[in-house]
């Protein structure tokens, strides 16, 4: 799906709705828009949990939904992603989001 993070894109958002927490961020979204580092979070993977840098954005859109104050977990998927199935982050259960 298409999405708008911080007022610029759009950017391709996977749903994952077996994913719960936080919302995630491909290291090259974090890298094109200069995301800082705020701090970190236990990501779980389905295999091993891990310690993962968090970083902050401001707002995503994703439709008539936005999501505001977004801590999403910072991480390099690409090396297993097929190229045309690249996306920027993942939109996991449980992340609250209010229409616009």
């Amino acid at each position: 799906m298409q999405a708008q993070a911080n007022n610029t894109g759009p950017f391709r958002f996977a749903v994952d709705t077996g994913a719960s927490g936080m919302t995630r961020a491909d290291s090259r979204l974090v890298r094109t828009m200069a995301l800082l580092a705020g701090g970190s979070a236990l990501n779980f993977d389905g295999l091993q949990s891990a310690e993962a840098t968090t970083v902050h954005i401001d707002s995503l859109s994703l439709g008539a939904l936005r999501h505001r104050d977004i801590t999403a977990i910072a991480r390099d998927y690409s090396i297993r992603q097929l190229e045309l199935a690249k996306f920027d982050g993942i939109l996991a259960r449980g992340s609250s989001a209010t229409a616009c």
